[in-house]
């Protein structure tokens, strides 16, 4: 339930009371996280290929290849 803003108060007191009962109500809304860079972390799997452009040239001339021939071609 959403407490009526005092009507003595200044307005940025008004929205910063208003964030708080936002803050109240969703407190997992209002984590954040302290990793702020927009690179991915490693993960296992397959390896990332720095044959992109490479890759992308051969599917623009045969767009039928297959990525098994790609691949083997590439050895990747």
């Amino acid at each position: 339930m959403l407490i009526p803003p005092d009507p003595d108060l200044e307005l940025g007191s008004v929205s910063d009371q208003i964030i708080e009962e936002e803050r109240a109500l969703y407190p997992e809304a209002t984590r954040t996280s302290d990793n702020l860079d927009v690179k991915d972390e490693p993960r296992s799997g397959r390896p990332v290929t720095d044959k992109d452009d490479t890759i992308l040239d051969r599917i623009e001339q045969d767009r039928q290849i297959s990525s098994y021939d790609t691949a083997k071609k590439l050895e990747i």
